[in-house]
């Protein structure tokens, strides 16, 4: 696990993002003070609205909207 003040994580974004994205946790610090942590994504949490839609539907709690004709 690294540490990294918000001076250089501004600068260096990127590349504290990769070894994020590679399964690396990096601790932010301000003044010496952890403050926030970069890490790679912990699973799917929730769903977003075109999937959970599609998902009612297909197991039938969700009717899909009717397109009026014109």
């Amino acid at each position: 696990m690294r540490s990294v003040g918000l001076k250089v994580l501004k600068n260096k974004l990127s590349e504290y993002v990769r070894l994020a994205a590679a399964g690396e946790t990096v601790l932010v610090t301000d003044r010496e003070r952890v403050v926030a942590e970069i890490g790679p994504p912990r699973g799917r949490r929730n769903l977003p609205d075109d999937e959970l839609m599609a998902r009612g539907v297909r197991e039938g709690w969700l009717t899909p909207p009717r397109i009026a004709e014109a």
